[in-house]
C-alpha cells in the first residue's frame, strides 16, 4: 500500500470532517480564526496546516492530534449499530449514575472498533 503525505493525509481528515459536520469552509475558517482562502489551501493540500492550528482543529471537532494525523482515521467504517449505541453513550454521559456502565459500553466499543480496524488492515 502507497504511503500517502502528511499534508494530504491531514487536508483529507479535516475535509471530511468539515463534511461531516455540515458547515461551509467559511465558517470553520472563521471558528478557527483563519482566513477561508488560506483553509481552502489547507484543504487542498497546497500547504501544511500550520502546527499551532492542529490542536485547535483537533479541538473544535472533538478528535485527537493524532486522529488528525492517522491515515486509518478516514478509512474506519463504524457499524451503524456501534454509531447508535456510541450516540447514547454521548447523550447521558454526564448522568453520574450511568458512568460505569457506560465506561464499560465504552470498553466495548473501543474494542470492536481495534477489530475492525485490523480487518481492514488484514
Amino acid at each position: 500500500m502507497e504511503e500517502k503525505p502528511i499534508k494530504e493525509i491531514i487536508s483529507g481528515n479535516i475535509k471530511r470532517l468539515i463534511n461531516e459536520k455540515k458547515i461551509k469552509q467559511k465558517e470553520f475558517a472563521k471558528k478557527i480564526d483563519m482566513s477561508e482562502s488560506s483553509i481552502s489551501n489547507y484543504i487542498k493540500g497546497v500547504n501544511l496546516f500550520p502546527l499551532e492550528k492542529i490542536v485547535v482543529i483537533a479541538k473544535f471537532f472533538k478528535c485527537t492530534v493524532n486522529d488528525l494525523f492517522s491515515p486509518l482515521f478516514d478509512k474506519v467504517i463504524i457499524e451503524e449499530g456501534l454509531k447508535e449505541i456510541l450516540n447514547k453513550v454521548r447523550n447521558v454521559w454526564e448522568l453520574e449514575e450511568n458512568r460505569k456502565s457506560l465506561e464499560e459500553q465504552l470498553s466495548i466499543l473501543e474494542k470492536r472498533l481495534k477489530e475492525k480496524k485490523e480487518e481492514k488492515r488484514g
